[in-house]
């Protein structure tokens, strides 16, 4: 549940970027409101939802400076508008249903480098479609890792 993460965000008075595909926006929608966060009220700035694939693969274009540098350039947009930072939730399941495995790996790997004190994300993945491999790829290119596969248990 990503959910308390946006929540702390936008608590905190930083803009929240919530990535998706896009047959769950609606859902996860009434699943946020659900979970107490009323997005009427919220400064219409503060909180995005859109497509992952969208964001990724068409903005994006599954390259990890084209995604990194558009997160960059929304941060500063994010903080000019008087946002303390960003907080994004991404959805990664788009890299691996348009085969884009490796442009996901290169992405995760060069991400990690550019997050500042004010920018702080949560990747969503589907660990039952990584072999270990990926697996171990991604959780040293974060350094940590959250699973309920996975508790108690070394990854490295």
């Amino acid at each position: 549940m990503s959910f308390p993460f946006i929540k702390a965000g936008l608590l905190n008075g930083e803009a929240v970027m919530y990535l998706v595909s896009e047959q769950k926006i609606d859902s996860e929608i009434r699943e946020i409101q659900k979970n107490g966060l009323n997005l009427e009220n919220l400064h219409k700035e503060s909180f995005t939802i859109m497509p992952a694939y969208e964001w990724y693969l068409e903005k994006g274009k599954g390259q990890a400076k084209t995604i990194i540098d558009n997160r960059m350039t929304l941060l500063k947009k994010k903080q000019k508008a008087g946002f303390k930072g960003l907080h994004v939730v991404g959805e990664m399941e788009d890299f691996l249903n348009y085969a884009k495995s490796k442009e996901c790996l290169r992405y995760e790997e060069a991400l990690g480098r550019h997050f500042t004190s004010n920018l702080c994300a949560i990747c969503l993945y589907d660990t039952h479609r990584l072999d270990t491999e990926q697996f171990t790829h991604l959780s040293k290119s974060h350094g940590h890792t959250i699973s309920k596969d996975i508790v108690g248990q070394s990854i490295m």
